[in-house]
């Protein structure tokens, strides 16, 4: 929401989570069971939930409210390239994150915080890095790679060589769902447009005269686990070295 800030603190001599206003006031500690080093704090959009990982690659969800926090989810190998971060669904229902497989391969999951179901989502022959969701909540997208076998032995000489690229994917979450990049007929004709018009009028008019902006639809992320490799789809993107994802603006 904007209106609080939580980083961590060791002040009062173990780490602990801080929640402040803007201000730096009306400050709320919550405490950490068997503390150690923490990472980035990620709030989820409706400001409820706040997520991090720790320095034994686990993934931790604090309550804001009751202050209870769970164990998420907790890589299978220390590696010196933490890609186990988590990413807020726009519902705040789930995050995502890249996790190691036996393999040492990538893929990228989700976790309900309700629910507690962990969903893997791209295929475990590429590896997958760096989730981000699409504002709709109908897509992930992540950089995957096909050749990055020689690359996943970070620890000895023969992934010096090898150049692993990645391509861009749309991870298509309902069944249901159609792929981003379909595509879509630009003909409308001005009847079309008039009655469109008209239309959002009498929406604005029932919120009132002074309404000048619509209200954003509710997002609600539904994930179908059967068959989901089956809906991820390369974007039109060239295939290079990308290192991530960011998020853009909204």
């Amino acid at each position: 929401k904007g209106d609080q800030i939580a980083w961590f603190s060791d002040a009062g001599g173990e780490y602990q989570l801080i929640i402040a206003d803007q201000y730096g006031e009306k400050i709320k500690t919550i405490a950490l069971e068997n503390p150690t080093f923490y990472f980035e704090p990620q709030w989820s959009p409706d400001g409820t939930h706040i997520a991090f990982t720790d320095t034994h690659y686990n993934i931790w969800i604090t309550n804001v409210k009751s202050g209870t926090t769970i164990k998420a989810d907790t890589d299978t190998y220390a590696h010196p390239n933490r890609t186990m971060n988590p990413v807020w669904s726009p519902d705040s229902k789930w995050i995502a994150y890249s996790k190691q497989q036996k393999s040492h391969f990538k893929a990228v999951h989700v976790f309900h915080i309700d629910s507690k179901e962990i969903i893997q989502i791209t295929d475990p022959l590429a590896d997958s890095i760096t989730p981000v969701w699409d504002e709709s909540g109908d897509y992930i997208y992540t950089l995957s790679s096909t050749n990055y076998g020689l690359d996943s032995g970070w620890l000895d000489m023969s992934s010096y060589d090898p150049k692993t690229t990645r391509s861009l994917y749309a991870i298509v979450l309902k069944k249901n769902g159609k792929a981003p990049n379909l595509p879509q007929s630009d003909e409308e004709s001005i009847a079309d447009l008039k009655a469109d018009e008209k239309e959002k009028k009498k929406e604005r008019e029932k919120k009132g005269f002074d309404a000048t902006e619509e209200e954003k639809k509710k997002v609600n992320v539904v994930i179908d686990a059967q068959g989901i490799y089956d809906r991820i789809i390369p974007m039109k993107l060239p295939e290079t070295n990308y290192v991530g994802l960011e998020k853009g603006p909204a």
